[in-house]
């Protein structure tokens, strides 16, 4: 997430918009949508499956990339980040 998020802030024109699906479990909470400084949150909406959900979220960039974002670190130990395990374990 963090690279497709990184790619999007460097290369989207200010006002492109990026949409992308994020699997979900119970466990999801708002704090855990990935995010980048020059890119706003537009939309999050759910499509629910039972015991998991997909979310489109919308985002749009709002301000030129800064190149030393570049190398920040972000966390990863989100809900999300263990969907796979989760989806596996519910079947």
């Amino acid at each position: 997430m963090h690279d497709l998020l990184l790619f999007a802030a460097e290369h989207l024109v200010i006002g492109g918009r990026l949409l992308y699906w994020l699997p979900t479990t119970e466990e999801y909470k708002y704090e855990d949508l990935p995010s980048q400084p020059c890119m706003s949150l537009l939309g999050d909406i759910e499509q629910a499956f039972g015991v998991w959900s997909r979310r489109l979220i919308v985002m749009e960039k709002t301000e030129s990339f800064n190149v030393e974002e570049r190398n920040e670190k972000v966390d990863l130990d989100v809900a999300h980040s263990t969907f796979r395990d989760t989806y596996f374990r519910i079947l």
